[in-house]
């Protein structure tokens, strides 16, 4: 499981970068994005130095077509329901990165987030 996201370009914002990149990837034009929060990211069990950062907005203002896209299978979940126990499964193939400790910082913080 994934939400649409990638690398901010030189001198895009986090916002800037938000929007393209759902565009991008579902078809959706968004507006309003709100920042709810900032994932950090390490490997390896080490905790200097974030390996990437993930800045997470949320809308519910946005028009368009949903489309496909090579990104993956695009899905709908009830806000009260989302997939947590999917969350640590966010790798290109699919693997789940918690059970090799390989990767993932604070995904109990996007927990709290979505449940506030």
């Amino acid at each position: 499981m994934n939400a649409p996201g990638g690398k901010l370009q030189p001198r895009e914002t986090a916002e800037q970068c938000a929007i393209q990149e759902v565009y991008e990837e579902t078809g959706l034009e968004i507006q309003k994005p709100r920042k709810i929060g900032t994932l950090v990211f390490f490997k390896h069990d080490k905790h200097q130095d974030p390996d990437w950062i993930a800045h997470v907005f949320l809308t519910n203002e946005f028009q368009g077509t949903l489309k496909e896209s090579k990104e993956g299978i695009l899905r709908w979940y009830p806000i009260d329901q989302p997939p947590f126990d999917d969350i640590g499964k966010m790798t290109h193939t699919g693997t789940d990165m918690r059970s090799k400790g390989e990767a993932f910082g604070e995904i109990s913080i996007l927990e709290e987030i979505l449940r506030s």
